[in-house]
């Protein structure tokens, strides 16, 4: 770990700093807290099988300014508070979003004079989920807020998402104004169902977003909506709810399994040509009174067709 063969901006980024050090090993935090000596930055040092007065001596020397910088191993993630501290590195990985959110916690007391607090990740962390500014106002967590007041932004996300039911926001790095000009491109016809599902079913599923399925079978005056719904934890075998008609019948552990079950079923019931992708019935007009409901509820989208119409309607509902 050489900070200076890295030609990190050390000085500057430690200025008026205290800073924690998270490392790997005793080994480690002993030659990370040496490098920071080596730069300018008085650092000490701190582990578990550390002698408790000694470890006293060395905290009291970083509350107290003596020494900027701290390195640890395993010893500082909890039980120890320290307002003062703005800088947090990050140089050891884990999994844990709790864990990461306690080391990182270490910087983000409040503390007279205290603006900010810095992490360093130098392990690719930084897509771990944390609290942020925009998540504690109900926003993603990755949006930009680029000037603008988090509640302002926050209340524009969710009027935005009730116009646009099924949209999403992004998850990377996005500002407000992204998310509008996506959220007017949006169009829930462009959701395409799965490969996986297209391999075993020539039926005409249609995408409903990450909730699921639908098919609609139209024979006569007769119209039957079939939904594969994602209800349940993954890899539980409730997690996929097959509704017929507005009454759940089944449920399965994977979305292939319930389609499966409802493509058998419909040739029982002798619907499969109705059912099929390539009825004629899906490129016929769009009937007046589904036309006069979808411009009734203002549900977006632009369908041409009779199967595209019932799509929409079906993707509004399921997202209210």
């Amino acid at each position: 770990f050489d900070l200076a063969a890295a030609k990190l901006p050390v000085q500057t980024t430690f200025v008026k700093r205290s800073a924690l050090a998270f490392c790997v090993t005793v080994r480690h935090a002993r030659r990370l807290m040496r490098a920071l000596n080596t730069v300018g930055v008085p650092a000490g040092m701190v582990w578990g099988e550390m002698r408790p007065d000694d470890r006293t001596s060395v905290l009291a020397a970083f509350r107290s300014g003596q020494l900027q910088a701290l390195t640890n191993v395993g010893v500082l993630t909890e039980g120890f508070d320290d307002p003062g501290v703005s800088c947090v590195a990050m140089a050891r990985p884990t999994r844990s979003a709790g864990l990461y959110a306690q080391c990182v916690g270490r910087g983000t007391r409040l503390h007279p004079g205290k603006r900010d607090c810095i992490v360093l990740d130098f392990v690719d962390l930084s897509d771990l989920d944390l609290v942020t500014l925009p998540s504690l106002h109900g926003s993603p967590r990755n949006v930009d807020l680029d000037g603008e007041r988090a509640e302002e932004v926050a209340e524009a996300i969710r009027q935005i998402l009730a116009a646009h039911p099924g949209f999403e926001v992004p998850p990377e790095a996005i500002t407000l104004q992204e998310i509008k000009d996506r959220a007017a491109a949006f169009d829930p016809l462009d959701q395409h169902v799965d490969l996986e599902v297209r391999a075993i079913s020539g039926n005409g599923w249609a995408s409903l977003g990450r909730q699921g399925l639908v098919l609609h079978i139209a024979k006569g005056r007769k119209l039957t909506e079939v939904r594969v719904l994602d209800r349940g934890p993954k890899r539980r075998k409730t997690r996929w709810q097959v509704w017929w008609n507005g009454k759940k019948v089944a449920t399965f552990s994977t979305v292939e399994q319930a389609v499966e079950a409802v493509d058998y079923e419909v040739g029982q019931r002798g619907l499969s040509r109705a059912a099929h992708e390539s009825a004629a019935w899906r490129r016929a007009p769009v009937p007046p009174s589904l036309a006069e409901r979808i411009r009734r509820e203002g549900i977006p989208g632009d369908a041409r067709t009779r199967g595209d119409a019932l799509q929409l309607v079906s993707f509004s509902e399921s997202w209210r």
